[in-house]
This record gives C-alpha cells, sequence and structure tokens, in this order.
C-alpha cells in the first residue's frame, strides 16, 4: 500500500523520481510546522525553490524559499505527508509528520533539507531526528 502511495504522489505531483530510484525512509521526521531551510549538500542556500506538501494523490499544500533558502509552510491539518518538489530534475521526498495545527510567526524547530541534482542520498535532517532506510 505504501509504494502504490509513493508512486500516485510522486506522479501527481511531476517529480521525476520513482520509487525504485530512491528509497524514503521509513520514520517520518516530526514537525509542528513544516519549515527549515534548502541548501545544496556544499552548504550552499537554494533561492526559490518549490517545495510541496503531499497527502495521497493530493497536493496540500506549496511554497517557494526565499532568497536564503528559508520556507515555512502555512499550517495544515495533523497527520502524515510527503515532502516534495516539482522542480524537473530534483530529488527529494520524505515523509513527514504534522503535530500541530497551530499558526507560528517563526521557525523555531527548523528541518534541514538538503537536495542534489539526480542524486539520491541526500534529505531532510533535524536535531533528534535519524533516518531509518
Amino acid at each position: 500500500m505504501r509504494l502504490a502511495s509513493l508512486v500516485l504522489a510522486i506522479a501527481v505531483a511531476a517529480v521525476p523520481l520513482k520509487g525504485d530510484e530512491c528509497l524514503a525512509p521509513k520514520n517520518p521526521v516530526k514537525a509542528s510546522v513544516v519549515c527549515g531551510r534548502v541548501t545544496y549538500p556544499n552548504g550552499e542556500f537554494v533561492p526559490n525553490f518549490h517545495l510541496q506538501l503531499v497527502r495521497g494523490d493530493e497536493v496540500v499544500a506549496q511554497v517557494q524559499t526565499d532568497s536564503t533558502g528559508d520556507f515555512m509552510f502555512e499550517p495544515v491539518p495533523r497527520g502524515d505527508y510527503d515532502l516534495t518538489t516539482k522542480a524537473e530534475g530534483w530529488y527529494l521526498f520524505w515523509p513527514v509528520t504534522v503535530t500541530s495545527t497551530r499558526l507560528r510567526r517563526h521557525c523555531a524547530d527548523p528541518l534541514e533539507v538538503k537536495i542534489s541534482l539526480k542524486v539520491c542520498g541526500q534529505g531532510v535532517s533535524k536535531r533528534g531526528y535519524h533516518a531509518r532506510f
């Protein structure tokens, strides 16, 4: 069932990533607010990068990073989502569990999102979170 959702979510999000190309971790990163910074592996900020929260076959929310790679999604209902991108050629597909629906003015517990062009192995990190594949 998870693989079918993964393939369907990727198709809807128009991401050039197939379920057999990169593995998403089995444990989602928890976030009260989905916010943080997008960087390249070398630490350089990624401005104007499009991110999406996908649930099943629906794009629930979209956001674009600012000039320093920072992003913050508006509150979404609690539950499980996939953080992905619609930017062609970029690989990002990461499970996220949203734990709150409160609106926040600043990002108190940021996600660190590392992206690579057509390379697996980058992903999302956060203090205290360790991905299990």
